[in-house]
């Protein structure tokens, strides 16, 4: 396939992907999996879920972040502006739209029935992300990675621990495994 056909691509299927997705960035996840792993096989499941780890690490939304990402994996930079492009147009100009008529738009009831029903659907597709993430873990085997995210769910959940200091702890563990190991390659 030529470098024009998929940079073509790249942008159609990020500028659908973000023009029929509603409810935050996870929600953008099972579909650019579906698009560039399944269909498009382009890139692999488990490929994307690191993709989207990384996207995660990077500050501003991680539905831009994971599509770039992905761009820049398929395309290299223009891959990655193909796909920002694609992904940020539709909710600038839907934003743009809905900030002129804020006022009289949510007063509608059928517009805030909308909202409260995607919230279910947003939930689920939310949890379909946490499986598949969590089921990745597993597959690795990995006690440590498994240690920390109990460990980081409890911190969040019971002692409503900062998700900043719980980043830089896991960060800092995996840091001092990835020098252990080093260390062992090299004796």
């Amino acid at each position: 396939m030529d470098r024009k056909k998929k940079l073509s691509l790249i942008f159609v299927n990020t500028l659908r992907i973000s023009a029929s997705t509603f409810g935050g960035g996870f929600v953008i996840v099972p579909l650019l999996r579906l698009v560039f792993s399944d269909k498009l096989k382009w890139v692999e499941k488990d490929e994307i879920m690191e993709l989207v780890t990384i996207a995660q690490s990077a500050p501003g939304p991680i539905a831009v972040n994971s599509s770039v990402i992905i761009g820049y994996r398929i395309a290299g930079i223009t891959g990655a502006l193909s796909a920002l492009i694609g992904t940020i147009l539709p909710p600038f100009f839907i934003i743009t739209i809905i900030t002129a008529t804020s006022s009289h738009f949510l007063s509608i009831s059928f517009v805030q029935n909308f909202m409260e029903g995607m919230q279910i659907g947003i939930c689920a597709v939310i949890l379909t992300v946490i499986i598949d993430m969590c089921k990745s873990i597993l597959k690795d085997g990995n006690r440590l990675s498994l240690f920390f995210g109990l460990a980081s769910v409890i911190a969040l959940v019971v002692f409503r621990a900062n998700v900043v200091w719980i980043m830089l702890a896991c960060i800092a563990v995996y840091f001092m495994q990835y020098i252990v190991i080093e260390k062992e390659k090299r004796q």
